[in-house]
């Protein structure tokens, strides 16, 4: 292997390991705004949702979570040894 294609590869994986930090941080994001968040308030007793909508909602901020994870894992699964 060259210089230069070892070079690429590092480039290359470096970039792999930045996408999958970026989708992965929005994972965290989401996974705070869904769920953290709202247990925190109801616990606390400020601005109570009144109605259980908020369980939907943390569900759906969950699986946008996951499905943000999971690009992040593939985005590590393209990476040249």
């Amino acid at each position: 292997m060259t210089d230069a294609e070892a070079a690429a590869k590092l480039v290359h994986n470096e970039q792999m390991k930045l996408g999958a930090t970026l989708f992965n941080s929005v994972a965290v994001a989401f996974i705070v705004t869904g769920l953290v968040v709202p247990v925190v308030a109801v616990t606390y007793g400020t601005t109570v949702p009144r109605n259980p909508s908020w369980l939907a909602y943390a569900v759906l901020w969950v699986g946008a979570a996951a499905l943000n994870h999971q690009i992040a894992r593939r985005f590590l699964s393209r990476m040249r040894p």
